[in-house]
């Protein structure tokens, strides 16, 4: 079974983390500016869902910034997966999608939509700390993969031994695998300077 695919997207996009986040129950500690559902159209097998605090997220996604390269943010990240029943990856669709534990040895049967989901923090340097997901499903219906299209998230997972939850509107922002990386840096994200959301330079 190839669930080694979601592992390598969650260690390579968000760092998977074993230290607490800091969240407190029920909500998240940030305010969500943009709420994504970030699809690779030319393969349909990847996406994910980012809620960010800061803007021009799909701009800098699109040039091929990573979540983690972007500085003093704070992002709830969900990989997402859909296995047929080879145990395959497949095209994403609507559903519910069980958040695995990437620290667990048990794997999925398939056929089924699974994920993974980080909450992260950046600083100035793109340092980054936060927690994994142990447990929980993320639900789209619709799920739009249309430029700009939209679809609704519905959410409830463990962080750190904290149970988070929430529904968000996702605007589709196309992502092409083969975006240039940003080799190791750090894109400034600086804010109007009250509390409100940072804008990504």
């Amino acid at each position: 079974m190839r669930t080694g695919k979601l592992a390598l997207l969650a260690i390579t996009s968000a760092g998977l983390f074993a230290c607490s986040s800091g969240t407190s129950q029920g909500a998240l500690t940030f305010t969500v500016a943009e709420s994504l559902f970030v699809f690779q159209p030319d393969d349909a097998t990847s996406g994910y869902v980012l809620l960010s605090n800061a803007k021009g997220n799909c701009a800098a996604l699109q040039k091929g910034i990573q979540p983690v390269e972007i500085g003093n943010t704070s992002y709830l990240l969900i990989l997402l997966g859909q296995l047929n029943a080879q145990g395959q990856f497949a095209p994403l669709t609507a559903g519910t999608y069980n958040i695995l534990d990437p620290n667990s040895s048990t794997s999925p049967t398939p056929p089924a939509l699974i994920g993974t989901s980080a909450l992260v923090q950046t600083d100035s340097a793109c340092s980054a700390a936060g927690a994994n997901a142990t447990s929980g499903t993320a639900t789209l219906a619709p799920l739009d993969t249309s430029d700009g299209g939209s679809s609704t998230l519905n959410y409830s997972a463990v962080y750190g031994g904290v149970q988070i939850s929430g529904t968000n509107q996702l605007t589709t922002c196309l992502v092409n695998v083969l975006a240039p990386a940003l080799d190791g840096g750090c894109a400034a994200c600086t804010g109007p300077g009250d509390g409100g959301p940072c804008t990504i330079q």
